[in-house]
């Protein structure tokens, strides 16, 4: 898998534990060199991304990983998610 897949680090508020959390989730590499990434994980708490989704990361050297950066605009604009 870890030629195809690579780990990103999530950060976000959860509603539910009423906390910042931290994830690492697997997502499929669509292009290392720009940082696009499709996730191919379920987020434990995060209810603002979905397997499937299309990512912008770039590596963070304060986290010493792949640190999410945004959600693609083709799917932030979809209502469907596969």
């Amino acid at each position: 898998m870890s030629e195809t897949h690579t780990k990103i680090l999530f950060k976000y508020y959860s509603s539910f534990l009423e906390e910042t959390v931290s994830e690492t989730m697997w997502a499929e590499i669509i292009n290392l060199e720009k940082g696009f990434f499709r996730l191919d994980n379920i987020p434990f708490f995060g209810a603002s991304i979905a397997t499937g989704d299309l990512f912008y990361a770039e590596y963070e050297e304060e986290e010493k990983n792949l640190f999410i950066k945004k959600l693609s605009n083709i799917q932030e604009t979809q209502l469907f998610r596969y």
